[in-house]
């Protein structure tokens, strides 16, 4: 599909991954044109049969249920998280957690990562920085030698 949008008949693919980033804190860029930032990575998936694991209580008015991650790093059939890079120079995980959104349809989990470090970048000439205006670019690449991987893509 070309449709780039992440909506909820994407949500009903599970091979489709969607993804926001949302950089804040950031900082001039260095004499190589690498920059700082926080960069909070979202990522949703829908992932069958995770809510036999994780049930959602009706009666619960909490919006998300939590889902423990150390649990499932060596089973990846429970949760499948989407394996990733950035152009990160240094970074630093500063947080990480997965839930499932009680406004999302069945199945569908929910990812979140906050990173804090140095991103590599093409940033050049900012001599007014913050002023200045330029693009500051995030390239994701995902990988995976898992058979049940392979067809995922980004939206």
């Amino acid at each position: 599909e070309n449709d780039p949008i992440y909506d909820s008949r994407a949500m009903m693919d599970p091979h489709c991954v969607g993804i926001g980033i949302t950089m804040y804190s950031i900082g001039p860029p260095d004499i190589t044109g690498n920059f700082q930032c926080n960069a909070r990575t979202i990522m949703k998936w829908r992932q069958p049969g995770i809510e036999l694991v994780y049930p959602r209580n009706p009666e619960d008015t909490s919006a998300r249920t939590y889902i423990d991650m150390d649990a499932h790093k060596s089973d990846r059939t429970i949760v499948r998280l989407p394996r990733y890079d950035l152009n990160k120079d240094e970074v630093e995980l500063q947080q990480s957690y997965a839930y499932i959104d009680r406004d999302d349809p069945h199945d569908v989990v929910t990812w979140q990562q906050v990173l804090r470090g140095s991103f590599v970048s093409g940033l050049r000439n900012v001599n007014e920085f913050p002023a200045d205006v330029q693009e500051l670019d995030l390239v994701y690449r995902m990988w995976d030698n898992d058979p049940d991987d392979r067809c995922r893509y980004f939206r």
